[in-house]
């Protein structure tokens, strides 16, 4: 059986799903912005689930950060 999970996240008032899905090579991880759109990592594979989960949540980081920046 595959692992995968989903845990919700936000960063500087933003909403994102972070999703990490146990592949043939490890684990590979996205953010789903509240808009749908999705995120990669710029890894196609980590070797721990913990390791897939912290680069979503540095991709949703950047990704607020640069909202934030724009307003």
């Amino acid at each position: 059986m595959r692992f995968s999970k989903a845990e919700p996240y936000e960063s500087q008032g933003r909403n994102y799903q972070l999703w990490v899905v146990e592949t043939v090579n490890g684990y590979s991880a996205e953010a789903i912005k509240d808009t749908q759109e999705s995120l990669k990592t710029s890894t196609l594979a980590y070797p721990s689930a913990n390791e897939a989960l912290d680069a979503a949540r540095a991709v949703a980081d950047a990704d607020a950060q640069r909202v934030l920046h724009l307003r």
